[in-house]
């Protein structure tokens, strides 16, 4: 939807403002007047002397100019941001709307009519249907002892197996072992990785197809001392220059496994093959419980949204693609090489690049576009499962206690520190764990420790609604589940 053009009477003394509504998404324009700002301003300063005591002056008789000269322009941009959110709150209040996301402001830095002149972009929450618990189906996969201690057996004996190399001329055919040294070179190099270069070595059994850093190859035909080069685009920033890796193949061998005997057993320190067998089976009881809870909660939370189509305001949508980018581990610069705009004329839904919101960068602009529809379509269901989560603690009053946020405490205590000694930086103490108590914890990660409590009960209360049944399976079965649900998101 194209703005309207509005333009501002600089000779207004009061706040004006318009609305622009698109859907779910507002933009606010607001022009402040120099005299507003300026009235509040002295009526400030006059407040702030009787209280100021200043060296070479009695208190209550600074002058107003030294007063205005140290916290003016401090208390000027104060002033100016309180206006805004009274003009915003007004305008939500009219609307009788709830907001999704968080506001975000754009300063026109060139208008000097006014004190200021700022656009605010916020979202409106959306309805959101309640989701019927009774028709999700959930399915716990649970192991077969016998055939997990023959999956974990198989694997310890090819980690012990003999390697019987073959000689220069053989060709590598499906089921061999395939030894690779790898030399990358830096995408960009600086004056600090001039000329160098990581060396990798990988080891894998070769099948049609092998991925090697991320990209489909095949290696069957490949003779001991070939060589070849790889170059890989960095899906995150197309910009950027690819990779190149120097891969050589070091050696073709096949393994001969080694046999499950005492000898075996002894070797590792066991008394028995029962005893190796144990302890091999608890190995792999720990990995499968691991992957089957990850595989549980993922089929959860695509079940729950799966058949709720809700449109989103852009700015709520954009917040999560932030902080999804953050936690993925990518620098939040990544992509601002290049200035990006976003054209006025250019409707919010039509901007794709940047999501359609503020002219300026995002971190991440210089994506390619599979990578990034598959971010936005995965933020958008974030954004729908906490509207979910959301009402279900509404409608059902749940809360959480202290004692259950200082139990959640206990159980993350070592990240949590890890996070306030980097929050703090060089601005306290390091503390240790030992002395790392709950009421220590940082207002912000107490915050986000309240937040992951409250969706954790929040979901058990759930789960007791939803349907559940087992399904015996192997762990190579259990792999193949998670990769085909982890492929469907980002």
């Amino acid at each position: 939807m194209e703005e309207k053009q509005f333009k501002f009477n600089p000779n207004q003394l009061e706040t004006q403002s318009q609305l622009v509504k698109d859907g779910l998404n507002r933009t606010l324009e607001i022009a402040i007047s120099n005299f507003q700002v300026n009235e509040l301003l002295d009526e400030f300063l006059k407040e702030l002397q009787k209280s100021s005591d200043l060296p070479g002056f009695r208190q209550g008789k600074v002058p107003l100019q030294v007063i205005k000269n140290r916290v003016g322009n401090e208390a000027r941009f104060s002033i100016i941001k309180d206006i805004i959110e009274a003009c915003m709150s007004e305008k939500i209040e009219s609307e009788k709307v709830e907001l999704l996301g968080t506001p975000e402001v754009q300063f026109d830095s060139l208008n000097k009519e006014f004190a200021a002149t700022a656009k605010v972009y916020y979202g409106v929450k959306p309805h959101c249907p309640e989701p019927n618990l009774s028709n999700i189906k959930l399915t716990r996969y649970v192991p077969d002892k016998d055939q997990l201690l023959e999956e974990i057996t198989e694997d310890f004996l090819y980690e012990h197996a003999e390697r019987v190399p073959y000689d220069s001329e053989y060709s590598a055919q499906l089921g061999d072992w395939i030894e690779l040294h790898c030399w990358i070179q830096p995408s960009e190099p600086t004056s600090e990785n001039y000329g160098s270069k990581e060396h990798k070595t990988l080891e894998f059994r070769i099948d049609h197809t092998n991925m090697i850093f991320g990209k489909k190859f095949c290696l069957l035909g490949f003779k001991p001392n070939d060589g070849f080069t790889l170059e890989l685009i960095d899906p995150i920033n197309i910009k950027r220059k690819p990779w190149k890796i120097e891969v050589q193949v070091v050696g073709i061998y096949q393994k001969i496994k080694a046999n499950k005997d005492l000898e075996l057993a002894n070797k590792y320190n066991f008394k028995s093959v029962e005893e190796l067998d144990k302890v091999l089976l608890n190995r792999k009881l720990l990995q499968f419980t691991f992957l089957s809870q990850k595989v549980f909660e993922t089929q959860f939370e695509q079940e729950l949204i799966k058949d709720l189509s809700i449109e989103l305001p852009h700015i709520a949508v954009i917040e999560q693609m932030r902080y999804a980018w953050s936690n993925l581990g990518y620098d939040q610069s990544e992509g601002n090489e290049l200035e990006h705009s976003v054209d006025e004329s250019e409707s919010q839904e039509n901007s794709v690049r940047s999501y359609g919101l503020i002219e300026g960068k995002y971190p991440w602009d210089n994506a390619d576009e599979e990578h990034l529809d598959r971010f936005i379509a995965s933020s958008k269901s974030n954004v729908i499962r906490s509207l979910v989560f959301s009402n279900f603690t509404r409608k059902n009053e749940i809360s959480i206690s202290e004692d259950e946020l200082e139990n959640k405490f206990n159980t993350q205590k070592a990240w949590l520190l890890e996070e306030q000694n980097r929050l703090q930086g060089n601005t306290a103490k390091v503390i240790n764990f030992d002395e790392f108590k709950f009421t220590d914890l940082d207002k912000k990660l107490l915050h986000e420790l309240y937040k992951d409590a409250m969706v954790t009960k929040v979901k058990q209360e759930m789960l007791k609604l939803i349907p559940q049944s087992e399904e015996i399976i192997s762990f190579a079965e259990l792999t193949k589940i998670n990769t085909s649900l982890q492929d469907k998101i980002f």
